[in-house]
């Protein structure tokens, strides 16, 4: 079944691609949907407006499906980045507050925090590589008003139980910030099992959208404690009405989309979505879930060492590996000249799978690393 969307996806015609952890290449009906907007917008400009009216709320509403959530915490935003700064731009802070963020994810989900300290607030991390929960009880307290988490972490990627951190927040009245990332398009993520007050995700990767372009969910508890620094005129209700100012936001999350949004972004991402609801995200799960236990099953007898979990549990789509002997930044281009694509993060030799790909390039990737390494 996977076997029959490979067509989607010409990057199968030059390369042996594994690296959806860092940007996927576009499919063609996201390449098609975008080039049918454009084409609509060169050749009769404003006056195609009308056909394309509702193409935005049905993408919104699609991203929601996704999420399990209403449609009306959904913002369209650039990326992760984006999202992480209206949060920590537009929190009351008080001197003494204190943010919770897990040790070791990737950048996007620490820098727009520790800016905070200026303001007085304290930037603690939770160190999770030896018990999630434990080292998240060490390091929270009374004044501790966010934790901002990955829910898959890009080096090592490991998974973890949104649900449980959720219950905690709840229990102290934390909001929860999650960067979905690297697990969104692999695992489907229900928004009230895990209690998360953001989630934020980017296109690019696994859910096999254009770049920068991205979408964010916000509770209505954060969007009651948010006051973000900026605004722009379609954050008013009426932002139609250009004469009468009113500085009456919307109501929903739709307030953060800054100035003209970026409409080829987000008709790509809605022909993105449709392929992957198309596939069925399950099916996708248990496709990568497959094709990594595969990967790991073979790792496992070459020298070096492993760094994602075996269980599928607490992974996704990520498997990562230090290689003995050879650096890995050497590895990746030794691969790279056999047209095999994957990352080199940290020393760690890092392959993300895909639905489209098969068991017979996993076995391409351990023969030529058998080669290298043995």
């Amino acid at each position: 079944m996977m076997e029959d969307y490979r067509a989607l996806f010409p990057v199968t015609d030059n390369l042996i691609y594994l690296n959806h952890a860092a940007n996927s290449p576009e499919p063609l009906p996201v390449v098609a949907a975008m080039q049918e907007y454009l084409h609509a917008c060169s050749g009769f400009g404003t006056v195609m407006e009308k056909e394309w009216r509702d193409v935005p709320g049905r993408v919104r509403r699609n991203f929601a499906r996704m999420l399990n959530c209403p449609s009306e915490g959904i913002a369209f935003l650039a990326n992760v980045s984006t999202a992480i700064n209206l949060v920590a731009g537009g929190f009351d802070w008080q001197p003494g507050d204190n943010v919770v963020l897990g040790a070791d994810q990737f950048p996007a989900n620490v820098y727009p925090w520790m800016f905070l300290r200026n303001m007085g607030v304290e930037i603690r991390f939770a160190h999770w590589q030896h018990g999630l929960m434990d080292s998240l009880r060490k390091v929270v307290d009374k004044r501790t008003r966010i934790i901002a988490f990955s829910w898959v972490e890009y080096y090592s990627g490991h998974r973890h139980n949104l649900a449980d951190v959720g219950i905690l927040c709840k229990e102290m009245d934390i909001i929860l910030v999650v960067d979905a990332i690297q697990g969104l398009g692999v695992l489907p993520l229900s928004q009230p099992d895990t209690g998360a007050d953001l989630i934020a995700t980017g296109g690019q990767k696994w859910l096999l959208g254009p770049e920068g372009q991205g979408a964010a969910y916000f509770s209505p508890r954060l969007l009651d404690r948010l006051n973000p620094k900026a605004y722009s005129w379609r954050s008013i209700r009426e932002f139609m009405n250009f004469d009468d100012y009113c500085l009456d936001l919307k109501p929903g999350a739709d307030r953060f989309e800054a100035g003209t949004p970026n409409w080829p972004g987000v008709i790509g991402l809605g022909a993105a979505l449709e392929l992957i609801f198309a596939v069925g995200l399950e099916n996708i799960a248990a496709r990568i879930q497959a094709l990594t236990a595969r990967l790991l099953d073979s790792l496992a007898a070459l020298p070096g060492e492993v760094l994602t979990p075996v269980n599928w549990p607490h992974r996704a789509g990520i498997v990562s590996f230090i290689p003995a002997g050879i650096p890995a930044e050497t590895v990746r281009e030794l691969l790279l000249a056999k047209n095999i694509v994957c990352s080199a993060r940290r020393g760690a030799l890092r392959i993300s799978p895909h639905f489209y790909n098969t068991p017979a390039e996993i076995d391409a990737v351990i023969v030529a690393l058998r080669r290298l390494l043995t």
